[in-house]
């Protein structure tokens, strides 16, 4: 299906599609702070759980996230983005109202499951309005200005906490879906024709999975975008914790967390100038090396290094940063590559890939949260062994890229 013509200017576009897509990382970073009180206010047996709040609403999310697409190419764009913010709204406000820590897991559940349309749904309308190099640009600008929501997220919900509780944050969220559904609504146009939608069915679906899986450059880019997706699930269940139980600076957690969070935005910048140039692997390929060192940087030091608490921060603060970039070169090229010959089952595409890459990425990353003992290294061999992966798969798309030339 060839691009549509957009009418809006391309600035607001790309601001759409960014708070749409922040819809979800907004709903996961900015309740960060208030974590350790959810955690003592509704399970104070076992305050460790409240790391499965991120994991419901992620888990939610991947669900959402899988049904969106097929629903957003049989309905359309736009009534997909509305029924999933209504959901979003609905889960936080039940979340506001949560009185035990099941009750804010069913109610994070359904805010993932919300979540999961606007953030589909950018992708596809990228998809729908831009193709190739020029959309892995406007990818990149996008999680340029993606990226500054969630640095900005955990201070905003500091603030917020600190000045009406925690559950206020619940009530941001909700505000949050509100301006979503408006400017969607005034601005973005249709682009699906009702000739052009498909028919709901499983068979529909399972072909077109059948069909994206056939294609080697689509199949490696989904399981790096896995990896990938672990890599950054891995730090958000575990960076809090190691910043209140190991480095011991809870009350600054939110100021270093959002300083080391904008090099997503600072490396998509760099990723929207040069992708265009060097191609979407390559970019990724330096992100991923780049990563492995100071991953393995940091693993020595853990291991071989004497108890310097101030050496061991400014490690694992350099550490932190590389991820950021990582993340901010890799998730927008990896899911460009992804999408690029799958113009026409764009909805679908974009929900199978993200689907598979968020629960993928968040059961690989809740698995390795059990095993924090406040020290370093579940985070440090989780983050490696995802690292590994996607370095495996780049591999694999270069030989693709040599044997296709």
């Amino acid at each position: 299906m060839s691009p549509k013509q957009l009418s809006i200017s391309r600035a607001e576009f790309v601001a759409i599609m960014a708070i749409m897509s922040a819809t979800a990382a907004l709903s996961i970073d900015g309740m960060l702070p208030a974590l350790p009180q959810i955690g003592s206010e509704l399970s104070p047996q076992a305050p460790n759980q409240s790391q499965l709040v991120l994991s419901f609403f992620i888990w939610g999310l991947a669900l959402g996230t899988f049904i969106s697409g097929p629903i957003s190419d049989a309905l359309g764009r736009k009534l997909t983005t509305y029924g999933g913010l209504v959901l979003f709204c609905s889960g936080a406000y039940l979340s506001y109202l949560a009185t035990n820590i099941e009750m804010m897991f069913a109610a994070r559940f359904i805010q993932g499951l919300g979540a999961a349309a606007p953030r589909i749904i950018a992708q596809a309308l990228t998809r729908d309005f831009y193709s190739g190099r020029e959309m892995a640009r406007i990818t990149s600008f996008i999680m340029m200005i993606f990226a500054l929501v969630p640095s900005l997220a955990p201070l905003v919900g500091s603030f917020v906490i600190n000045a009406f509780g925690w559950r206020a944050v619940f009530a941001s969220f909700f505000l949050f879906g509100i301006l979503n559904f408006v400017w969607v609504g005034l601005r973005i146009p249709e682009p699906l024709e009702k000739h052009q939608r498909a028919t709901i069915n499983f068979a529909h679906v399972v072909r077109s999975v059948n069909h994206m899986f056939q294609l080697p450059v689509v199949r490696f880019s989904i399981y790096a975008l896995i990896a990938c997706y672990a890599v950054l699930f891995v730090t958000l269940l575990l960076v809090q914790q190691a910043f209140e139980q190991i480095f011991a600076m809870p009350e600054t957690f939110v100021y270093w967390f959002a300083a080391a969070s904008i090099c997503v935005g600072i490396s998509s910048v760099f990723n929207s100038r040069l992708v265009m140039r060097l191609g979407m692997r390559l970019l990724t390929q330096y992100a991923t090396y780049l990563l492995l060192t100071t991953t393995v940087i940091s693993l020595l030091i853990e291991l071989f290094a004497d108890n310097n608490l101030s050496l061991h921060f400014v490690v694992f603060y350099i550490w932190l940063m590389s991820i950021f970039v990582m993340i901010g070169f890799s998730i927008g090229n990896l899911t460009a590559l992804a999408m690029e010959p799958l113009g026409h089952i764009a909805g679908t595409a974009a929900s199978t890939i993200n689907a598979l890459a968020t629960f993928g990425g968040v059961l690989f990353a809740t698995i390795i949260g059990q095993f924090f003992n406040a020290t370093l290294f579940p985070m440090i061999i989780g983050v490696l062994l995802a690292t590994l992966c996607v370095f495996a798969m780049i591999k694999k798309l270069s030989r693709l890229e040599r044997t296709a030339s």
